[in-house]
Formats: structure tokens, sequence, C-alpha cells
């Protein structure tokens, strides 16, 4: 998810591209039958974990700069209250700090540039482990590249992962529910559609680009996940969907190389 109270300030750095395992370089293509692509947030680790983490690191430079203290409490409470959008603005304002765009886009800089404190889901690991052996793994994603690809450096999964697709390489306009992203991993592995799956947890933005190529999908939808209340568009069907990976080796089936994933 594309962490919108900074969006507007992000997006005019854009210069840090080349640091990034960029889709116009040729990346090696594993020898694998099988294409497996996660979601990132709320599917490999909690997304509230990274707001807290941003929170955090806005706190610690606040107390830097004007010795104020409680930063990461109050903008998480307005967080949790609905405020997402207006959470450091208000947080600023209550704390009697100042709130102008200056001192917002000071906070912003803070919030996105931050080494994240995150880890994956503990059942995350497993299931890496066993997936990567047998098929390629690969990862889509929106939001900022730089600020995606520091949070993969975080999660310490890269070992694991054949393949990162960053949407917005290629502009906002190609976010999920695009199917560039997807087409392009599909286009890379040279598979059919129905050795081909994705894994994610937001019903608005993860299945319809890879249903669209004829991909099988998988929902995750874990208790604590930003978007486990939303149900899933009647205009996409059916979706399977698991509560986390401890048993996703019953979701995908290698054994019979026709076998098809659901």
């Amino acid at each position: 998810m594309v962490p919108s109270p900074c969006a507007p300030w992000f997006y005019r750095l854009r210069g840090a591209r080349a640091k990034l395992k960029s889709l116009q370089v040729a990346i090696p293509r594993p020898a694998r039958d099988w294409l497996v692509a996660f979601d990132l947030e709320d599917t490999l680790y909690p997304e509230e974990s990274w707001i807290r983490s941003g929170y955090a690191a806005i706190e610690g430079g606040l107390k830097r700069l004007y010795g104020a203290d409680g930063f990461a409490a109050k903008a998480w409470s307005w967080y949790k209250v609905g405020e997402r959008e207006r959470a450091l603005a208000k947080t600023l304002e209550e704390m009697g700090l100042p709130h102008d765009r200056p001192a917002l886009e000071f906070v912003e800089r803070l919030y996105v540039s931050h080494t994240p404190q995150i880890q994956i889901y503990p059942d995350v690991l497993p299931a890496l482990e066993t997936l990567h052996m047998r098929a390629a793994v690969a990862i889509v994603t929106d939001g900022p590249p730089t600020l995606q690809r520091r949070k993969i450096d975080a999660l310490k999964i890269d070992h694991f992962i054949h393949r990162v697709v960053f949407t917005e390489e290629w502009g906002i306009e190609f976010r999920k529910p695009h199917a560039r992203g997807f087409q392009e991993l599909q286009d890379w592995m040279g598979l059919p559609a129905h050795k081909c799956m994705y894994v994610g947890d937001d019903p608005a933005r993860d299945f319809a680009g890879p249903r669209k190529l004829g991909w099988h999908v998988l929902r995750i939808r874990r208790r604590d996940g930003v978007h486990a209340a939303v149900e899933i568009p009647d205009s996409l069907g059916m979706i399977g969907y698991c509560r986390d990976f401890t048993n996703f080796k019953e979701f995908v089936m290698f054994q019979d190389p026709e076998a098809q994933m659901m």
C-alpha cells in the first residue's frame, strides 16, 4: 500500500532508481516450472508495524529537534480512530509543535526515509524456504520503489525471492490492479497462466490483474490485516483464502507437472 501521508513529497525523489533491481535490467530466470508471486504488506509482514516504525522514527527526530516526547503513541491513537491521512498533522498540532507545510514535509521525510523496524510473519519463512526450491518466487508491490526496496531489505528475505516487480517503476497508473506487473513476470518466466499464482490480501487491488491473465489467485486473510474485513467483490467470483501460510503446501501442488495449483 502506498503511504498516503507522504506521497506528494516522496514522488519528487525518483533519482535513486538506479540503485534498485530495475525492471529494465535483464534478470536471470530460475529453472522452475511454476511461478508464485506475493503481495508485500499484510501478506509477508504486518503493514501496521511499518506505520508504527515510521512514527517512532519521527518521534526520534522531534526529540532531537524540540526535546518532545510522545509523538509515536499520539500518532498511533489518531491512526486507530481512522485518521491515517491526517495523523501526522493532527499529532503535531496536539503537541503544540509547528504543523505548517514545511513542518509536515520534515516529518514526512523522516517517515519514508527511516530504516524500517519490521519483521516477516512467523509462518512466512518456512513457506519461502520450501517454495523457492520448487517455484520461481516473486513479489509484486505498489508504492515508491526506493521505499518498498527498503522494506524488503529490512525483512531479510532477498535470498528467497527471484524477482521483485515495483509497479511504479512504470508510473503510478500501473499500480495494482493493473495487469502489467503480472504480465511482466509471466513473460519473464515463459510460463502458461495455469502455472502462475498470486497471493495477496486486498480485494480491491490484488486479484483483478492476475485473474485477467488467467492466473490462480489466493487470498491471505490475516486477522490483523488492514483489509481483513473487506469482502471479495462479486465481480471477481470465488477466491480461496487462508489465514496464514502454515499449510501453504496444501494450496500449491507441484508433484504432478500438469496439476492445477488450486
